[in-house]
């Protein structure tokens, strides 16, 4: 592995215009960026560092009242930001011996994280940690890593404990189907370097918010999504990739909690979004 084909940067915009909340229209725009470096150890290891940050910016018209304080015309919160550090490491446990077929590779995958999601300039408020542990598997068409993820929670005490997979499956040289977070997507290579997609895809998005006069414990808001759109991958250079999605919410929820207690929850219609990304390899 070449040190130019080590790092990636990639930055994304997400965009959805306002839609009817029943008593309020809010829009959100989510801007985000990633660095990623992947350094090899060995023949059989490597490890890889990601660096990740990102804000969603809220417009409001209308009312709210998102704290049990009622009803105001002023925007509920200020920018809402994240940022994350990971560093993940994989050993390939088989050299030449294979289970299934010839060429297979099998891996141990682990890693550990850092995070803080939180409103304005409480940062501190936001952190968590934790770590996750897997097997990987890859083959000519195949690739798949299955594994748990341990995290400290955003308030209180204690851990949760989830799943977490990544498969990928080209049964063609032009198709390729893999999962995309908790959905799925179906790619078509038109040509090499343009490539069609079609998907569906839930997302959370939880964050400390700043305490409120009033409302007890630590307040947290949470931004869910249901998502199905298409688009098209292009990759004119061999380091530049751009990637343009756009499609329909087809459901949009925000919720607002405070110690175990839910204060609103509100859903919106369905309406659409876009989605940009570019990636270059420096």
């Amino acid at each position: 592995m070449q040190y130019r084909d080590a790092v990636r940067l990639r930055v994304q915009a997400h965009m959805a215009p306002p839609s009817d909340f029943g008593s309020a229209d809010i829009g959100v725009y989510s801007p985000d960026v990633r660095l990623r470096v992947t350094v090899p150890l060995s023949e059989r290891g490597v490890l890889q560092f990601t660096g990740r940050g990102g804000s969603s910016q809220y417009t409001f018209s209308g009312s709210t009242d998102w704290f049990g304080q009622g009803p105001t015309t002023s925007d509920p919160v200020d920018g809402l930001y994240s940022v994350m550090f990971a560093l993940q490491g994989a050993y390939r446990l088989n050299d030449g011996r294979y289970l299934f077929v010839e060429g297979e590779s099998w891996s141990v995958l682990g890693g550990a994280f850092g995070r803080s999601r939180w409103e304005g300039s409480d940062i501190a408020d936001g952190w968590t940690g934790g770590g996750t542990v897997g097997l990987g598997y890859q083959s000519r068409r195949l690739r798949i890593a299955l594994g748990v993820s341990v995290e400290s929670k955003l308030t209180n005490s204690g851990a949760s404990v989830g799943p977490v997979a990544s498969i990928r499956w080209d049964p063609t040289k032009r198709i390729t189907l893999r999962n995309r977070g908790t959905g799925g997507q179906i790619e078509y290579r038109l040509s090499r370097p343009l490539k069609l997609f079609a998907t569906g895809y839930v997302t959370g998005r939880r964050y400390r918010l700043s305490d409120r006069p009033d409302v007890e414990g630590a307040p947290t808001l949470r931004d869910r999504q249901v998502l199905a759109g298409v688009g098209f991958e292009w990759r004119p250079a061999r380091r530049f990739v751009l990637n343009l999605e756009g499609g329909v919410v087809a459901s949009h929820e925000i919720k607002v909690r405070s110690d175990g207690v839910t204060l609103s929850s509100t859903t919106a219609d369905p309406s659409g979004y876009l989605a940009i990304r570019i990636a270059v390899r420096p």
